[in-house]
């Protein structure tokens, strides 16, 4: 396996771009005013011809050691021994999340599957319905990792890509396949928390309306003093606490967005 990385900042990349890249895998994440420039995509396609391109925009963009804003960053992989498979849809074509990545999950082939990279639009569809649905349709050893794309602090729009093709509620699957592949994965999370914990009283999929049926939208902004004025881009930094009943490990839950009208969170 061979791995390179280049990176896009204040008009040019670091380092330069290759002529003719025979990587068969490209990573890509960066700002969404970026991939929609005007003749930028094809830019990277032309350095990487071969390379099935895969990736979404973000909320920042980690190259090395440093996280970046308003960048662009693609790591190029190329194979020896192994190979990759990809399956993509549309959201709009089903009414659940969870029918979406039980769909796709279906849709790659079993056998020598090691590990699956889930790349998905963030505004859209429903990580958690998504996630049961992928595990739903896979073999139980196959590793799941991934992750949702970003809009910045803009919380309007986010595409997610492959290849060409550049979209909002778009879903991909990238399967990896191989007996000499090793796979690692870890996690590392950097909250700590505030407040009294609360119960849910009311929620609709990923929609929070109440907590201690007080309307959550309300609750969460006493908490955020003056940052409640920067909402809903103030709310990357105030991440909800999660325990589900009867466990221990609390989990994060980002706030994608919020209603006024009806003191709602996504």
């Amino acid at each position: 396996m061979r791995i390179s990385q280049h990176h896009y900042f204040e008009g040019d990349w670091f380092p330069k771009l290759p002529s003719a890249d025979n990587s068969q895998l490209l990573l890509s994440f960066g700002c969404r005013a970026l991939i929609c420039a005007p003749g930028f995509y094809q830019q990277i396609h032309q350095a990487f011809p071969v390379a099935d391109i895969i990736g979404c925009t973000t909320s920042g963009e980690i190259y090395g050691t440093e996280v970046y804003d308003d960048s662009f960053t693609l790591t190029a992989i190329y194979f020896e021994q192994s190979e990759i498979n990809i399956v993509s849809t549309n959201q709009s074509q089903f009414l659940r999340s969870f029918d979406a990545g039980l769909s796709l999950a279906e849709a790659l082939e079993p056998n020598g599957l090691k590990y699956v990279l889930v790349l998905s639009d963030g505004q859209i569809v429903n990580g958690s319905e998504l996630v049961d649905g992928i595990s739903a349709g896979l073999p139980k050893d196959v590793l799941i990792t991934g992750g949702m794309a970003g809009d910045g602090d803009r919380f309007k729009e986010t595409l997610v890509w492959y290849n060409d093709l550049i979209a909002s509620g778009q879903i991909i699957l990238c399967g990896f396949y191989g007996e000499a592949l090793k796979i690692g994965h870890g996690t590392l999370g950097g909250w700590s928390t505030f407040g009294p914990e609360r119960v849910i009283t009311n929620a609709r999929g990923n929609v929070l309306y109440e907590l201690d049926n007080q309307p959550a939208l309300e609750l969460y902004k006493k908490y955020l003093g003056e940052f409640s004025q920067q909402l809903p881009s103030s709310a990357l930094r105030f991440p909800l606490s999660l325990t589900l009943p009867d466990e221990h490990e609390s989990v994060v839950r980002t706030v994608l967005n919020i209603n006024e009208r009806d003191n709602s969170m996504v």
